[in-house]
């Protein structure tokens, strides 16, 4: 019995041997070294944090001229206070991923295991592992 780690990329479909240790963490940077070379990664690698920084901090900013009556909520688009949780979320989900990013690419592989799982239904990055029977 082996297990293999299958990778459902946009061109085709990769098998790579994961049955020891020693393999599937090597699997796994492979696989997050793939993924990175076809710029699947581009929302890690560019200033997606600190923009998503901003609009919440404009978003916080209007929230509270809302409250302390300085604008009228109805010239606010985003007025409904999940909305705000919802991106304060998006942002800790993103400095994570980051985090994980930066560790993988300097080769830690229990970084690239946990980044792939996190982002494993994302299109392109769809992966699992398989036991096969061997003859």
């Amino acid at each position: 019995m082996k297990q293999v780690l299958i990778w459902k990329n946009k061109y085709d479909t990769q098998y790579w041997d994961a049955s020891t240790p020693e393999l599937e963490k090597k699997v796994f940077l492979t696989l997050f070294q793939a993924i990175k070379k076809e710029e699947y990664y581009f929302d890690l690698e560019n200033d997606n944090i600190k923009e998503l920084e901003r609009y919440i901090a404009g978003l916080e900013k209007a929230q509270k001229a809302i409250t302390d009556g300085v604008i009228e909520p109805q010239f606010i688009l985003e007025k409904n206070p999940e909305q705000l949780k919802h991106y304060r979320h998006e942002l800790s989900q993103l400095k994570e991923q980051r985090e994980l990013f930066d560790r993988a690419v300097k080769g830690d592989p229990k970084a690239a295991k946990r980044l792939l799982t996190l982002r494993k239904n994302a299109e392109y990055e769809e992966w699992s592992l398989e036991r096969v029977d061997t003859p």
